[in-house]
Protein backbone atom coordinates (compact mmCIF):
# COMPACT_ATOMS: atom_id res chain seq x y z
CA UNK A 1 0.00 0.00 0.00
CA UNK A 2 1.65 3.78 -1.33
CA UNK A 3 1.20 6.80 0.64
CA UNK A 4 -1.92 7.92 -0.97
CA UNK A 5 -3.62 4.72 -0.52
CA UNK A 6 -2.43 5.05 3.17
CA UNK A 7 -4.14 8.40 3.81
CA UNK A 8 -6.84 7.54 2.21
CA UNK A 9 -7.64 4.69 3.89
CA UNK A 10 -6.97 6.93 7.43
CA UNK A 11 -9.00 9.77 6.32
CA UNK A 12 -12.01 7.69 6.17
CA UNK A 13 -11.63 6.17 9.24
CA UNK A 14 -10.71 9.68 10.85
CA UNK A 15 -13.20 11.65 9.16
CA UNK A 16 -15.93 8.96 9.54
CA UNK A 17 -15.65 8.70 13.61
CA UNK A 18 -15.48 12.61 13.27
CA UNK A 19 -18.90 12.83 11.61
CA UNK A 20 -20.34 9.74 13.49
CA UNK A 21 -19.13 11.82 16.67
CA UNK A 22 -20.45 15.12 15.64
CA UNK A 23 -23.89 13.58 14.40
CA UNK A 24 -24.29 11.84 17.84
CA UNK A 25 -23.63 15.65 19.19
CA UNK A 26 -26.17 17.37 17.42
CA UNK A 27 -28.66 14.89 17.56
CA UNK A 28 -28.56 13.23 21.42
CA UNK A 29 -27.90 15.82 24.01
CA UNK A 30 -25.55 15.35 26.91
CA UNK A 31 -23.01 16.83 29.27
CA UNK A 32 -20.97 14.42 28.16
CA UNK A 33 -20.26 15.84 25.44
CA UNK A 34 -17.71 18.28 27.69
CA UNK A 35 -15.89 15.29 27.86
CA UNK A 36 -16.26 14.10 24.05
CA UNK A 37 -15.49 17.55 22.36
CA UNK A 38 -11.26 16.70 22.71
CA UNK A 39 -11.55 13.09 21.64
CA UNK A 40 -13.64 14.52 18.46
CA UNK A 41 -11.19 17.59 18.12
CA UNK A 42 -8.33 15.27 17.90
CA UNK A 43 -10.13 13.34 15.51
CA UNK A 44 -10.67 16.28 13.53
CA UNK A 45 -7.24 17.15 13.35
CA UNK A 46 -5.98 13.61 12.47
CA UNK A 47 -8.59 13.63 9.46
CA UNK A 48 -7.71 17.14 8.32
CA UNK A 49 -3.76 16.54 8.63
CA UNK A 50 -5.10 13.60 6.22
CA UNK A 51 -6.76 16.00 3.96
CA UNK A 52 -3.65 17.74 3.55
CA UNK A 53 -1.16 14.98 3.33
CA UNK A 54 -3.09 13.36 0.34
CA UNK A 55 -4.39 16.34 -1.61
CA UNK A 56 -0.74 18.91 -0.91
CA UNK A 57 1.98 17.23 0.47
CA UNK A 58 1.67 13.74 -2.25
CA UNK A 59 2.23 16.21 -4.95
CA UNK A 60 6.04 15.16 -4.52
CA UNK A 61 8.07 12.79 -3.04
CA UNK A 62 10.26 14.53 -1.01
CA UNK A 63 7.58 16.53 0.91
CA UNK A 64 6.54 13.22 2.42
CA UNK A 65 9.58 13.01 4.44
CA UNK A 66 9.37 12.92 8.22
CA UNK A 67 12.10 15.60 8.54
CA UNK A 68 9.48 17.67 6.87
CA UNK A 69 6.29 16.66 7.84
CA UNK A 70 6.92 16.48 11.38
CA UNK A 71 7.30 20.60 11.74
CA UNK A 72 3.90 20.97 9.88
CA UNK A 73 2.85 18.46 12.07
CA UNK A 74 3.44 19.81 15.24
CA UNK A 75 2.68 22.92 14.54
CA UNK A 76 -1.23 22.75 12.57
CA UNK A 77 -2.12 19.40 14.47
CA UNK A 78 -2.57 21.18 18.07
CA UNK A 79 -4.39 24.45 15.96
CA UNK A 80 -6.72 22.51 14.33
CA UNK A 81 -7.21 20.45 17.63
CA UNK A 82 -8.00 23.40 19.55
CA UNK A 83 -10.71 25.10 16.61
CA UNK A 84 -12.26 21.42 16.02
CA UNK A 85 -12.96 21.07 19.78
CA UNK A 86 -14.68 24.63 19.99
CA UNK A 87 -16.48 23.84 16.93
CA UNK A 88 -17.92 20.85 18.51
CA UNK A 89 -18.74 22.28 22.03
CA UNK A 90 -20.37 25.06 19.82
CA UNK A 91 -22.49 22.56 18.21
CA UNK A 92 -23.85 20.88 21.09
CA UNK A 93 -27.05 21.62 22.47
CA UNK A 94 -28.06 22.49 26.06
CA UNK A 95 -27.65 19.46 28.03
CA UNK A 96 -30.94 17.84 29.42
CA UNK A 97 -32.58 19.29 32.51
CA UNK A 98 -31.55 16.94 34.40
CA UNK A 99 -27.47 17.06 34.24
CA UNK A 100 -27.05 20.27 34.70
CA UNK A 101 -25.21 19.62 37.86
CA UNK A 102 -23.04 17.46 35.48
CA UNK A 103 -22.51 19.66 32.46
CA UNK A 104 -21.67 22.34 34.98
CA UNK A 105 -19.06 19.99 37.04
CA UNK A 106 -17.22 18.88 33.74
CA UNK A 107 -17.34 22.62 32.41
CA UNK A 108 -15.66 23.50 35.55
CA UNK A 109 -13.00 20.59 35.18
CA UNK A 110 -12.40 21.12 31.49
CA UNK A 111 -11.82 24.84 31.55
CA UNK A 112 -9.33 24.66 34.50
CA UNK A 113 -7.57 21.88 32.93
CA UNK A 114 -7.69 24.11 29.31
CA UNK A 115 -6.09 27.02 31.36
CA UNK A 116 -3.28 25.36 32.50
CA UNK A 117 -2.71 22.35 29.64
CA UNK A 118 -3.63 24.12 26.31
CA UNK A 119 -0.87 26.93 26.20
CA UNK A 120 1.66 24.73 27.61
CA UNK A 121 0.79 21.78 24.62
CA UNK A 122 0.67 24.38 22.09
CA UNK A 123 4.15 25.94 23.11
CA UNK A 124 5.71 22.62 23.63
CA UNK A 125 4.59 21.47 20.12
CA UNK A 126 6.13 24.90 18.78
CA UNK A 127 9.30 24.53 20.46
CA UNK A 128 9.37 20.66 19.62
CA UNK A 129 8.46 21.79 15.70
CA UNK A 130 11.20 24.30 15.80
CA UNK A 131 14.24 22.24 16.79
CA UNK A 132 12.64 19.41 14.12
CA UNK A 133 12.93 22.54 11.81
CA UNK A 134 16.52 23.32 12.20
CA UNK A 135 17.50 19.84 11.82
CA UNK A 136 15.89 19.47 8.82
CA UNK A 137 17.26 22.80 7.30
CA UNK A 138 20.27 21.37 7.97
CA UNK A 139 20.22 17.75 6.60
CA UNK A 140 17.93 18.89 3.41
CA UNK A 141 18.99 19.66 -0.17
CA UNK A 142 16.60 21.63 -2.95
CA UNK A 143 14.45 24.51 -2.93
CA UNK A 144 14.34 27.18 -0.52
CA UNK A 145 10.85 26.90 0.32
CA UNK A 146 11.39 23.03 1.18
CA UNK A 147 14.32 23.88 3.15
CA UNK A 148 13.93 26.55 5.24
CA UNK A 149 9.62 26.79 4.91
CA UNK A 150 9.50 24.86 8.23
CA UNK A 151 11.52 26.36 10.29
CA UNK A 152 10.11 29.77 9.09
CA UNK A 153 6.82 28.32 9.70
CA UNK A 154 8.08 27.81 13.51
CA UNK A 155 9.51 30.47 14.04
CA UNK A 156 6.50 32.79 13.12
CA UNK A 157 4.81 30.53 15.53
CA UNK A 158 7.20 30.55 18.58
CA UNK A 159 7.36 34.70 18.20
CA UNK A 160 3.70 34.75 17.72
CA UNK A 161 3.09 32.68 21.28
CA UNK A 162 5.35 34.65 23.19
CA UNK A 163 3.84 37.54 22.02
CA UNK A 164 0.41 35.70 23.08
CA UNK A 165 2.50 35.20 26.29
CA UNK A 166 4.02 38.63 27.04
CA UNK A 167 0.07 40.16 26.09
CA UNK A 168 -1.91 37.89 28.47
CA UNK A 169 0.95 38.11 31.41
CA UNK A 170 0.62 41.95 31.09
CA UNK A 171 -3.62 41.38 30.66
CA UNK A 172 -3.76 39.30 33.73
CA UNK A 173 -1.19 41.38 35.92
CA UNK A 174 -2.91 45.07 35.27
Amino acid sequence: MDKKQRYDVFLLVFGGMFAAGCAWVGLCPSAWVLALAPVLGALGAAASWCVLARFALCRREAWLEKSFTRPLKLLLCPLLWLLYTLAVLGLAPAAPAGQEDLAAALAVLAGLAGVVAVPLVLAGCGAAALVSAAKHMKRAQGSVLYREGPFAAALIWCVGMAGLVIAGGFYLLV
